[in-house]
């Protein structure tokens, strides 16, 4: 019977140098050595124990998104209504010709501008707004719009849980005055509660 005991020890250049970290014993299964861009392993193998193949994965530190420019539409016309979560499924199989061992190239898929927005229809009374989000991890991100007068303290809620970067709503319900719009972007689809993210915007 034998076993294997790991050390690691980290720095922010390629070769161990004296501002490394010094050698540490794994926490468990996890690395202890403090977080920088290079790491290192020592792996001692006592007894019969063989070792065969080493594998050390990270986890990227989670970033806010961050809402880059927020701005409302003209009077009197509005968004379409944002669409309901198509369900899931099979993604079509395409065959290749009678012959051929290889199958044929599915077709790319055309990933929208994040920027752009759909067309405004005359509507009386509605209002909208629309924003430019960006998540460096690349996270999926979920959006809370609220409103409240200029002079009011409280945000009123508008729509969560929402996953287009538009929306409009019908501003007759409020009364005559000026108002500002909060935007809250929330990586919280990519996270755990306790990693997730977010950040807002006023107009």
């Amino acid at each position: 019977q034998g076993n294997v005991t790991f050390e690691t020890r980290s720095g922010n250049v390629s070769r161990a140098q004296k501002d490394w970290s010094p050698w540490a014993k794994l926490n468990g299964d996890r690395v202890a050595s403090p977080a920088a861009r290079f790491l290192q392993y020592r792996a001692t193998v006592s007894g019969a124990a063989e070792l065969y193949d080493v594998t050390a994965a990270y986890e990227m530190k989670n970033v806010a998104p961050v809402i880059e420019k927020l701005e409302t539409t003209p009077a009197n016309y509005k968004f379409p209504a944002p669409a309901a979560p198509a369900p899931r499924t099979p993604a079509n199989l395409t065959l290749p010709a009678l012959g051929r061992t290889t199958p044929a190239p599915a077709p790319a898929r055309r990933t929208p501008d994040p920027g752009t927005s759909p067309a405004l229809s005359f509507a009386k009374g509605h209002m909208g707004a629309r924003w430019l989000a960006n998540d460096d991890n690349g996270d999926s991100l979920r959006f809370k719009l609220e409103i409240r007068g200029e002079n009011e303290t409280t945000w009123k809620p508008l729509r969560e849980d929402l996953r287009e970067r538009y929306y409009s709503w019908d501003s007759t319900s409020f009364p005559d005055g000026k108002y500002r719009v909060r935007v809250t972007a929330s990586d919280a689809p990519s996270n755990t509660p306790e990693q997730a993210l977010a950040s807002s915007r006023e107009s």
